[in-house]
């Protein structure tokens, strides 16, 4: 409970600073350009894998919550991004069960089924 209360200190409560601002749009930013370049090439994926696991290393909540809203949006994108979550660090992947877990939440009411 801890971990996610921790995580959930950089959305919500005191205000953030411009610099913590602009850092997380820019890291936004970023995943969504590579995001789009992500496809099923073996050969391609390796690398992009790789360019999304470094950025979530720096940021782990704001990347995951774009991955998840990608795969959300997009079933044929599911493979590809649990290709990248190959190679993320260990907490970058306890975040990841945490946003999951927080997305099934908030999905609970919803009875949207695609």
């Amino acid at each position: 409970m801890l971990r996610g209360q921790v995580w959930l200190s950089g959305s919500g409560g005191r205000p953030k600073s411009v610099e913590v601002v602009w850092a997380e749009a820019e890291i936004r930013h970023a995943t969504k350009k590579l995001l789009k370049r992500i496809s099923s090439d073996k050969k391609k994926l390796k690398q992009d894998a790789r360019s999304v696991a470094r950025l979530a290393h720096s940021s782990p909540v704001v990347v995951l919550e774009a991955i998840l809203n990608n795969a959300v949006a997009y079933d044929n994108q599911i493979a590809p991004l649990v290709e990248c979550c190959a190679f993320m660090t260990p907490f970058a992947l306890d975040c990841a069960s945490f946003m999951m877990v927080r997305h099934c939440i908030r999905m609970r009411g919803t009875t949207s089924v695609k």
